[in-house]
């Protein structure tokens, strides 16, 4: 059995220049939206588009794209062991899964094959910009609309959230909005190293391996609060 993949605390590294863009979707309408929304944006480039796995393994033959853009709902495909598999090929890639549905369960499947991200399809073109940017620059994006929905523990169930101090709990929040340790430092005036330590100690308590597994806890606290 494949092992699940660590989504990396840092930032990504990339060559300069525009951020290259590829899409897997069964949809051609939704290769023509990304290809105009990147030709109306300076730092993006649209490098190809793919409609099923075959058509990918092609197209990353010939090009390595900083953002792949991944339907969750291919028509007869797995698309999280196409994740998996372009994740083991092409490691640099950052793969951005995106679905109609903010569903705990695909969620928890998508970062587990080393997505990392998820975006829903009700984000406007004129956001998608701003998700894309924020995933290759600091390695991770969620749609904030996804707090709307109880999500379940990533990996580890079971978890006493009563742990959760004031100061874990905003730290964590941080992170879901992609800031990195030394832009969370700076909301909170606190040290780099303070917010360092707290990640460190909060993967170490609940046995997680990634960063993004510690926003789950929040989620679950939230659940245990209302009923």
């Amino acid at each position: 059995m494949a092992e699940d993949h660590v989504l990396s605390i840092s930032p990504p590294k990339r060559r300069s220049g525009p951020i290259r863009v590829c899409v897997l979707d069964d949809h051609p309408l939704i290769h023509d939206g990304l290809r105009y929304l990147a030709s109306q944006t300076q730092d993006m480039e649209f490098c190809g588009g793919a409609t099923n796995g075959r058509e990918l393994d092609s197209l990353l033959r010939t090009v390595i794209p900083d953002i792949l853009l991944l339907d969750v709902n291919l028509n007869g495909e797995n698309c999280f062991a196409l994740c998996r598999k372009t994740k083991d090929r092409y490691p640099a890639v950052q793969v951005l899964m995106v679905s109609a549905y903010g569903d705990s369960h695909l969620l928890q499947r998508s970062i587990q094959a080393g997505a990392s991200g998820y975006a829903l399809k009700s984000v406007s073109m004129t956001e998608l910009p701003a998700a894309i940017r924020q995933l290759a620059e600091k390695g991770v994006y969620f749609s904030p609309s996804l707090s709307q929905y109880v999500l379940s523990a990533l990996g580890k169930h079971g978890a006493d959230l009563s742990e959760l101090s004031p100061r874990d709990t905003a730290i964590i929040h941080f992170i879901a909005q992609g800031l990195t340790n030394s832009e969370i430092a700076r909301e909170l005036a606190i040290s780099v190293h303070t917010v360092k330590f707290h990640v460190s100690q909060l993967l170490q308590r609940y046995q997680f391996r990634r960063r993004s597994e510690l926003v789950s806890l929040t989620k679950d606290k939230e659940c245990s609060e209302k009923t």
